[in-house]
């Protein structure tokens, strides 16, 4: 619930956060004879027969370790964990599930997301549970109206019998959404991974002969392949275009329905890029899709974390979300498209400040002085100019007055809501007031 409700008030929209739900574990090497939670350990538990990584089991594996374990429930989050030995593991089970599938019908969430299909005990031979029994168990609770979306990875075609998974493995009517991970990124265009992508991804086609409601996404990024080639394809307006250029190609060249960008933990000194990097590609999609009518548009989904700290850090929400959201919603309440017009301030708000700060979010008494003519240029004579780096847009204070505005690099920088205005067919944009950028 936390990380649902910081997400919101990043200004998330609920129906575009899709709740992850893990068919894996964490595991722990115990180091004292305490076994509950929050039991002193000595590292990451021992790696599984199958994934071969230390503190991490599959579903399946952890059904085969609770053979002569003890399992208990943690009461506060409804969730469960063994231990057996110096070795313990925390997990997802049909009954959590079900009841984190209650808790996102009661937030009004888009859907569940789960990592991965493969992890699941996809043939049915480890938990005596039928066939994917944490999957089935979210299709049965999600119901139609939610999005139930499946990652399968490229590597877990290489794990030993019986835990090997291939395409073959996939049941076409169990997801809404499946997501293929990961395409690589060399220079600035998208491409394979693995060796026999290409049989993957016309193996992947294959299922929507079987589903045709069935959307097939490529996720591109991951922990493995890192943050260095995304701030790559950032060095400028001009590479980043070169990438969103061979996704759409890409895309379509392999009939695939989306993207899914999985920027790994990206940096405080890169999130702006991440920001860009979204919007082109959603203006891009839009574009493309309005170009070719016959065509559905190009699904667009980002990968985020819970944690507060790598939200913080990485992910500029209302910056990656504010154009889309408040169009949509003003359409969703009866707003003809000609009749939104979107606006940039060519004016700024002033507060007098009750301290010796001067930054974002410095107490203040009340609103500023009145300005002799309303203009920021003016005041800007012997003011310090400064930046809020995660808006591109700048602020100026002197004395006790402090003053938030636009200027042209910001406004250069929102070029893209132009674009974006004309994708949408979207009334124009609105300068608010002219007469107050005047020389």
């Amino acid at each position: 619930d936390n990380a649902v409700q910081y997400w919101k008030s990043k200004g998330a929209p609920p129906k575009k956060i899709i709740l992850g739900i893990p068919a894996y574990g964490r595991s722990f090497t115990l180091s004292t004879s305490q076994n509950g939670v929050k039991a002193p350990t000595s590292g990451p538990g021992t790696a599984g027969i199958y994934t071969k990584e230390s503190g991490f089991l599959a579903y399946y594996e952890i059904c085969d370790f609770k053979n002569g374990a003890t399992t208990k429930v943690i009461e506060s989050q409804k969730v469960p964990y063994s231990f057996k030995g110096n070795q313990w593991v925390g997990y997802d089970d049909v009954s959590s599930i079900t009841n984190k599938v209650q808790y996102l019908k009661k937030q009004n969430l888009g859907g569940g997301m789960v990592w991965a299909l493969d992890l699941d005990d996809f043939n049915g031979s480890f938990c005596k549970e039928g066939r994917y029994p944490l999957i089935q168990t979210l299709k049965k609770q999600l119901i139609s109206a939610f999005n139930l979306v499946c990652y399968f990875t490229s590597w877990s075609q290489y794990r030993e019998a019986p835990a090997g998974f291939v395409t073959d493995d996939i049941e076409p009517d169990l997801c809404t959404h499946l997501i293929y991970a990961f395409a690589n990124i060399s220079g600035n265009q998208i491409t394979t991974y693995e060796w026999n992508d290409a049989t993957t991804y016309n193996n992947l086609r294959g299922l929507k002969t079987r589903n045709p409601k069935l959307k097939i996404l490529l996720s591109v990024g991951g922990a493995k392949l890192g943050s260095r080639p995304f701030q790559n394809i950032n060095t400028s307006p001009a590479t980043r275009s070169e990438f969103v250029a061979s996704v759409i190609s890409f895309l379509r060249s392999n009939n695939f329905d989306g993207l899914d960008v999985a920027w790994h933990r990206p940096s405080q000194n890169h999130k702006r890029d991440l920001v860009k990097l979204v919007q082109d590609l959603n203006v891009a999609f839009r574009y493309e899709a309005q170009r070719n009518p016959k065509r559905q548009k190009l699904i667009l989904s980002v990968a985020v974390p819970a944690g507060k700290e790598a939200i913080d850090n990485g992910f500029d929400i209302p910056n990656i979300a504010r154009q889309d959201y408040a169009v949509r919603y003003l359409k969703t309440k009866g707003a003809p498209d000609g009749k939104i017009i979107m606006g940039i301030p060519t004016y700024g708000h002033t507060f007098t400040l009750s301290s010796a700060q001067t930054g974002v979010g410095a107490p203040a008494s009340g609103p500023g002085l009145a300005g002799t003519f309303t203009k920021v240029c003016s005041f800007n004579h012997g003011a310090t100019k400064e930046k809020i780096e995660e808006q591109d847009v700048p602020y100026s204070y002197k004395g006790n007055q402090w003053v938030g505005y636009e200027d042209e690099t910001s406004v250069q920088i929102k070029a893209s809501i132009v674009q974006y205005a004309k994708n949408n067919n979207l009334g124009g944009v609105m300068l608010e007031l002219l007469l107050l950028n005047i020389q």
